[in-house]
């Protein structure tokens, strides 16, 4: 919190105003061609796994930091061979977390995009900060580092 200063040029996208904007932007990211892709999630969509995949089965380096329950949605719908798959390829490292963040967020080479819990617990996907700023892509890199660190490795093909 001490450096959330460094999100200072970042921009609220979606909301009422647009609703499809975050999403949809975080779409686009994950189907592009990347070179780094790391993300927190405590809550995951259907959508996104198979850009995930596709993006892990590219030359993209992939880590990510589930839940527990993600990690169970994600091995469904992704199927014992694409889970096996994903696990035996080098550029995609999974981890699970125990606890349940309060923020779920992507950073790539050029690209953050956050949201945060809701008071009624739940995370908007409508609705995001974001930020093509170098500071504030430093501060989401290191912000799913200290949240890698609090986690341990996993194959996704065990949650099946």
């Amino acid at each position: 919190m001490k450096r959330f200063g460094e999100l200072k040029n970042s921009k609220i996208i979606g909301g009422k105003s647009n609703l499809l904007e975050a999403t949809g932007l975080f779409l686009k990211m994950l189907y592009s061609k990347k070179k780094q892709f790391y993300g927190v999630s405590p809550v995951f969509n259907e959508e996104w796994v198979g850009a995930v995949r596709n993006l892990a089965k590219s030359d993209c380096e992939v880590s990510l930091v589930f839940t527990d329950d993600v990690l169970r949605y994600v091995g469904e719908k992704l199927g014992r061979d694409d889970a096996q798959t994903l696990d035996a390829r080098m550029s995609i490292t999974i981890t699970k977390i125990d606890s349940a963040p309060d923020v779920a967020f992507a950073v790539f080479e050029d690209f953050l995009i956050m949201t945060l819990r809701m008071r009624d617990g739940t995370f908007t996907t409508h609705k995001g900060i974001y930020s093509k700023d170098s500071k504030a892509l430093g501060w989401g890199r290191d912000l799913f580092e200290y949240y890698k660190r609090q986690a341990k490795e996993v194959n996704i093909a065990d949650y099946c």
